[in-house]
């Protein structure tokens, strides 16, 4: 059987398996789309995602939801971990304070609006969605990776430089699939709470 180039693969698959240098480069492509609006992130602490939107992308109308992990949640397991871990000599587990402090800044002036939420479990999906206004037209999937004891510390959850799908709405069979990990991302939204409700909480 003869081979595709990886350049045709691309453009004739409706979902390959792509690295986290590619992610970048498809990811402008699309948002540059005048029809997408909405962007659903699911997030564990919001680290990169900012990295990806350029002053242009923030002159958008462009609606940015953004599901974090919950900062008191983090220092709980954080707390737990650390003092197992740290005896072993490993790096502490530190992302709780990123988190909040994540919470508190506002994206630079412009068009784009940025929400976010926290939930309370283990970061699981990874994930971002690229919606016009009634439906999902491309996504980017993967999962955290969990390390348990991870060999360099840190977090157990490791999600930068992770391999994903880029999968596109091109067929019926792919829309389906976007489809049900935006229900997903929906029952989390619903699920999870503001900054001022977790703040409150403390």
């Amino acid at each position: 059987m003869l081979a595709l180039p990886s350049h045709k693969l691309a453009h004739s698959s409706v979902a390959e398996a792509i690295s986290a240098e590619e992610f970048e480069e498809r990811f402008d492509r699309t948002i540059a789309l005048d029809f997408i609006r909405v962007i659903k992130v699911f997030g564990y602490t919001q680290e990169t995602m900012s990295d990806y939107l350029r002053f242009d992308h923030r002159k958008r109308p462009i609606e940015m939801r953004v599901l974090n992990r919950s900062w008191r949640a983090e220092r709980e397991d954080e707390n737990a971990y650390n003092k197992i871990n740290q005896k072993m000599g490993l790096r502490p587990w530190h992302k709780s304070d990123a988190i909040r402090a994540s919470s508190k800044r506002q994206p630079p002036p412009g068009a784009l609006r940025r929400i976010v939420r926290y939930y309370q479990w283990p970061p699981t999906i990874k994930a971002i969605l690229l919606c016009t206004d009634t439906t999902v037209h491309e996504g980017f999937i993967s999962f955290y990776e969990c390390q348990e004891p991870p060999p360099d510390g840190g977090s157990p959850f490791k999600g930068a430089d992770r391999s994903m799908i880029h999968l596109v709405s091109a067929t019926r069979e792919a829309a389906d699939v976007l489809h049900y990990l935006e229900t997903q991302f929906e029952y989390m939204w619903k699920s999870s709470d503001s900054a001022e409700g977790v703040e409150s909480a403390e």
